[in-house]
């Protein structure tokens, strides 16, 4: 055999590659499906969050990063709204830039969002096989470990199709890493808290809020109790998490500024109680970790039957470490029961962000970690011992701990035993049929118990073949956790039925170029928040976050909405609207089954118009909700004093021309009027638009209760105007996150490079 031959050879053998290669297996086992070419085998991902929300967002983002733009606005949603500062867009996590250049520039699909989908589970793998391998020493204990994590119920729940949440936990094995390393081992210091902080910092970008806050206490938590339990002094302890949230929040800071400004403007600000945040799963669905699917669609609770066991089996063994695990799991648990414990009531009243978001089910995500790594932590202990029976130094204290735990593995055999045969006997007793979803459950759940029963007292025999132990352990996990996750509704059929139909009069009304969008439409009852994934211009849209302004505007009478809003087409559930003597284009069906009909307004208004007289009032939205016959395309209704005087009337030869969106963020027109006047914009106020006429910086007016207005002073000579999109929060955000994201990367990697460089140098000497 040659040297490269060798070299090769060992490369090739080493334990994290095979475990790299293990975990990339079983990676293609879980979504197989999702890539084969046989058609006929193929799933998909079923309409719903994904198709409306994720695929809709990530499509208009690559279709903007294809033509070398940032989309900073996005013109089809909600009348316009500002795309990047929403963070469920997650327009500057760096996995989608890969996936969007990876796509070859053929245009967006829903494939290339499933794939991206599918590579966070092998990251998810990767990152938490480095984590475990790296406190328990043990290959075998890190994969089990790390495939209980990716593929237990939580993960292949509902996160896989509400993308956010999955972008910003698989992060967490990474921040945890970093902060063992960097308590762990003195070499690693700042190193360690980088690497960390780079992983909170993706966590960030990836646009959950809800979940990035659990994923920084749960980090705090880590920190503070490593540093305890290291004896490290409370000065290093502060320093590292001022270090590690200073790096995550500093790449972080692109995302967050633009959110955090975008949502103090939404109709989400102070419109939750207690009662509307406090929702979350019932105290009876802890049963999940036993059975899954026994309370609907998802198990976030589940993590197979050796994962649960080897969980438990660690409760008996009160190490440091199980126990911080044990109570992340139970304190995730308690507060993920929402209004239905106590507990979760301490949390909101007491911990800074938790009275802010709903749905606190998705609280058990540390429920999902904890156990993972419980189960890791018991894999090693099971690993030593049986070592150590080799050598025939087995201790009193072991022993005992041996015995409690199979105590436990024959205890939970017997009850999925008994369970699954008394609800046999049950339905033969009614005289109903056997063939059941929860009896095809309880059995299989009741068969893997019984074979991790019979492997745990077979694999004592073959401890010095620690690879073939460890593959049929994970075998076991895998026909567990994989049959229930790729028989789940996160998949359906690849046929016609199952995609997303387009609306009636789909190709006329589609605007596929975004700077082309000179007209919007009520979509309400006919697109179903389903503009931007067609690319028709609604009034309404997808995602949760939207501008309270705009929402105001949405409840004022229908007439008044279409005119302020620039409404060309209308559906609605009426057969006709014979008030405003329109005739009905066409006739669809909606996505809840309704026949919706689709109407015209040929005398809409223009996208710039220019008015010349204000009314000026406390309340614009009360006056435009109850004053009648008041001509809004002639008066400006206006919640301040205007800079200028208007002449009260329109002057003849009054001209807006060529107007141009060159982009969604940069509108370019042409007014010539001899008398001052305010050019009204169907386009939502926000922060971050700039006009100028002539070159000349302008303020803008908040007009009609939400929309912009530009006042322009009377001039014989054509005017240009131009208002552009330019947000401080996204520029300045970008230049902290690029800057502080390029020191880390760039930091690791020469403090790497250096440490190897110093180890061969001294290798060489000696």
């Amino acid at each position: 055999m040659t040297q490269f031959e060798d070299r090769v050879r060992i490369i090739l053998t080493h334990p994290h590659i095979v475990a790299v290669g293990v975990l990339t297996f079983l990676w293609v086992v879980f979504f197989w499906r999702l890539y084969t070419p046989v058609i006929e085998d193929r799933v998909i991902f079923p309409q719903g969050d994904f198709t409306e929300l994720y695929f809709s967002f990530s499509s208009y983002q690559a279709e903007r990063l294809m033509d070398g733009e940032i989309p900073l606005w996005n013109p089809y949603n909600h009348a316009g709204s500002p795309f990047a500062a929403d963070p469920q867009a997650a327009v500057f996590y760096p996995p989608r830039w890969i996936s969007i250049a990876l796509s070859g520039g053929n245009g967006w699909s829903l494939a290339d969002l499933q794939r991206e989908v599918a590579a966070h589970y092998w990251v998810a793998s990767v990152l938490m096989y480095a984590f475990l391998r790296t406190t328990t020493g043990r290959t075998s204990a890190a994969l089990i470990g790390s495939v209980i994590f990716a593929y237990g119920g939580f993960l292949t729940g509902y996160p896989m199709q509400q993308l956010t949440i999955l972008q910003s936990v698989v992060w967490m094995p990474l921040i945890l890493l970093g902060i063992y390393l960097s308590l762990s081992y003195p070499e690693w210091g700042i190193r360690g808290l980088l690497l960390g902080g780079i992983g909170l910092g993706l966590s960030i970008l990836g646009g959950h809020p809800q979940t990035n806050l659990h994923v920084g206490y749960l980090s705090l938590a880590y920190l503070l109790f490593l540093g305890y339990n290291r004896q490290s002094s409370l000065t290093g302890i502060v320093a590292r998490v001022i270090i590690l949230y200073t790096i995550g929040l500093a790449i972080g800071t692109v995302q967050l500024w633009s959110s955090l400004e975008f949502a103090s403007l939404s109709s989400r600000v102070d419109d939750f109680s207690y009662i509307d945040l406090s929702s979350g799963l019932a105290i009876v669905e802890t049963l999940q970790m036993i059975y899954p699917r026994l309370f609907g669609l998802w198990s976030p609770l589940y993590v197979g039957v050796v994962g649960l066991v080897m969980a438990i089996g660690a409760l008996f063994r009160r190490t440091p470490d199980n126990l911080f695990w044990i109570a992340v799991v139970l304190v995730s648990l308690w507060v993920s029961f929402g209004n239905n414990s106590i507990v979760y009531d301490i949390f909101y009243l007491f911990v800074p962000g938790m009275g802010i978001f709903r749905q606190q089910e998705r609280f058990a995500f540390g429920v999902a970690i904890g156990l993972a790594v419980l189960a890791a932590n018991q894999m090693q202990w099971l690993v030593n011992l049986y070592r150590s029976q080799e050598k025939g130094l087995l201790t009193a204290t072991e022993v005992f701990y041996r015995r409690r735990f199979e105590l436990v593995s024959y205890g939970h055999a017997v009850v999925t035993v008994g369970l699954a045969t008394l609800f046999i006997f049950i339905r033969i007793f009614n005289e109903k049929p056997l063939i059941t979803d929860t009896l095809d459950t309880m059995a299989l759940v009741a068969l893997i118990s019984v074979l991790f029963v019979l492997w745990l007292r077979w694999q004592a025999t073959y401890v010095d073949e620690a690879l073939f132990v460890s593959g049929a352990l994970l075998l076991l996990i895998m026909v567990d956790l994989f049959t229930f996750g790729t028989r789940s509704a996160n998949f359906v059929p690849n046929v016609p039925e199952n995609y997303v139909q387009p609306p009636a009069l789909w190709t006329d009304l589609r605007v596929s170029n975004p700077n082309d969008v000179y007209w919007r439409l009520d979509g309400e009852v006919g697109l179903q928040n389903y503009g931007t994934f067609f690319r028709m211009p609604d009034i309404y849209g997808t995602s949760p976050l939207y501008l309270e302004s705009v929402d105001m505007i949405r409840q004022l009478p229908d007439e008044v909405v279409w005119e302020l809003l620039s409404v060309r087409y209308v559906t609605t559930l009426d057969e006709a609207l014979p008030e405003m003597g329109l005739d009905t284009l066409a006739t669809g069906q909606n996505y809840d089954g309704e026949i919706y009909q689709i109407f015209e307004i040929d005398d809409r208004r223009p996208m710039a118009q220019l008015v010349y007289n204000a009314i000026v009032v406390d309340e614009p939205l009360e006056v435009m909700n109850t004053a009648e016959n008041l001509n809004l395309r002639e008066n400006v209704v206006v919640g301040q004093e205007l800079p200028l005087e208007l002449p009260g009337e329109r002057p003849d030869d009054v001209i807006v021309s060529d107007v141009v969106f060159v982009s969604p963020e940069d509108l370019q027109l042409k007014v010539e009027t001899p008398e001052n006047a305010l050019l009204t914009l169907s386009i939502p106020y926000y922060p971050g638009w700039e006009a100028t006429v002539d070159n000349d910086s302008v303020e803008m007016i908040e007009v009609y209760g939400g929309l912009m207005g530009v006042p322009i002073n009377g001039d014989d000579d054509v005017q240009r105007v131009r208002l552009r999109f330019q947000p401080q929060s996204t520029l300045y955000g970008s230049i902290i996150s690029s800057l502080v994201a390029v020191f880390s990367v760039g930091y690791l990697v020469t403090g790497s490079l250096a440490r190897r460089g110093a180890a061969a140098k001294k290798k060489y000497s000696e």
